[in-house]
Parts: structure tokens; sequence; C-alpha cells
């Protein structure tokens, strides 16, 4: 049986009989072929982190045919998050960014196989996210204790991994890059990530998506009662979302790659 049939057939599986599912994707067919397309379909990428930088991540990963999807945020929909965060509306206040986010996957990504976990991460959890392992992770993670902890765990098993750093107090859309951890500067979240990843023994060997961007000054300074909490850290709508798309890409063409 020939790959354009293997597809029909499983679309047909899907609730959405009206579509049809080589239709849905026949640009990225065109662009890549069959054959790649059909790696991408088998593949399983996880997303750590569901807000402005892993929404993106995720609907890049989703709309390009991905066929098994984790997805992994404990956290629900604030008003604050609208600014940025693509999953975040008027209309979805409130709910768990993972209920939002499976909602959307299978809105154009009919046919995914969805693993979703409202969990904080952390040494109990990780082991419990990460089953089934993935092949491909992307560490969407604000928090450093818990990006360290599950950049060493799937450091430890081999997963390719992009790790996207700080997307606040950045606007300059052209100032992001992607190295390995060893080659990452300006970015204040880099730095203490490359440093915990080091006490740890991990020198090298992680993609991270960065801005070399010097951090800019806060323009509305905040109560005194406010400089602790990190949603208030300044962002604006394109900068994660840029962050985002790139480490999707990244993953994506790893994942052709390794077919060669």
């Amino acid at each position: 049986m020939n790959i354009t049939n293997n597809l029909k057939i499983l679309f047909l599986k899907s609730t959405h009989m009206n579509l049809d599912f080589l239709e849905i994707h026949q640009r990225t067919l065109i662009l890549l072929g069959k054959e790649n397309f059909e790696r991408i379909r088998n593949s399983h990428v996880a997303v750590f982190g569901l807000g402005g930088v892993g929404g993106y991540a995720l609907e890049a990963i989703a709309r390009a045919g991905v066929g098994t999807i984790t997805i992994v945020d404990y956290d629900k929909i604030e008003p604050s998050n609208i600014n940025r965060q693509l999953l975040s509306s008027t209309e979805t206040l409130g709910k768990l960014k993972v209920d939002v986010a499976e909602k959307r996957i299978l809105s154009v990504n009919p046919i995914a196989k969805i693993f979703k976990h409202p969990l904080f991460i952390n040494k109990e959890t990780i082991p419990i996210i990460t089953n089934p392992l993935p092949q491909y992770a992307i560490d969407a993670i604000d928090s450093v204790g818990p990006k360290v902890e599950l950049l060493s765990y799937l450091y430890q098993k081999n997963i390719f991994t992009v790790s996207c750093m700080g997307a606040g107090f950045k606007v300059n859309p052209l100032a992001i890059r992607c190295e390995d951890i060893s080659k990452t500067h300006t970015c204040p979240l880099a730095k203490v990530v490359r440093s915990e990843l080091k006490k740890v023994g991990i020198h090298k060997g992680i993609l991270c998506v960065f801005s070399v961007e010097p951090p800019i000054k806060q323009e509305t300074p905040l109560e005194k009662e406010e400089t602790s909490k990190s949603k208030n850290i300044g962002s604006i709508s394109y900068t994660p979302g840029i962050i985002g798309l790139v480490s999707a890409g990244i993953v994506l063409q790893k994942i052709i790659e390794n077919a060669k």
C-alpha cells in the first residue's frame, strides 16, 4: 500500500469526515514530498510549557502534521496572557492550557494522537510526562528549576531537544539565534541555565533558541509588592512567538534530517 493510501485510510479514522486529509496538508506535501511528510506524521514531539513560546511552537508542530504530540502545562489561562499567548483569548480565560491546546491541535490535525498532562514539572512528574518517551522535545519552560530538571532528564535519555530561553524585555525580532547551550550569551536566563547544567555535568549538547538583544529597561515601574512576581516580566506580542516558531522549525528539520 502506498503512502497516499495510508494517509487517506488514517484520515478516515478522524471525526472530521467532511475534510480531506491530503487537501489539508497539500502545501506541505508539495514542499517536502510524501516520504518526508510521512516521517513527520510518524514522529512524536513533546512541547513542555504552553505559554507565549510553547503555544506557537505547538501550533507549528501540529500544522506540520506531526502524528503524536505530548503537551505539558499545569497552568490556566489568565487575562495577562492574552497579549502574547496564542492559546489565550477572552473565550479561553480560566481554562487549562492543555485542554485548550488539545482542542486546537485536533482542529488543524484531526488524526493526531495526544498525550496531555496538566502537571507541574519536577523530579516526581518528569517520568510521568515523558511516558511514552518522545523522539523530540521543545522546552518552553520559564522557571529555572523545572527547566534544568527536564533538560537534564532529556539529555540523559538522548532525546533531541531544543530549549527556548528568555523572551521577556526583548523587542528585536532579528536578534534571535540558535546555538549550542555552551555558546549562548547575553540572555540572562540562558546564563543561569548554562550554569545550573554545568553543576550536573552537562556542558554542551543541547540546542538553545535565544535572543542576543540585551534586555531593555522596564518602562513602567512596578509597585514594591509586585517586583518578585515573574508574571510581571515585560513582553511584546511577537518575540515569544518567533522563538517558539524557530524551535519548531529546528525540530521539524531534524525529523527530516534523521531519515536521510
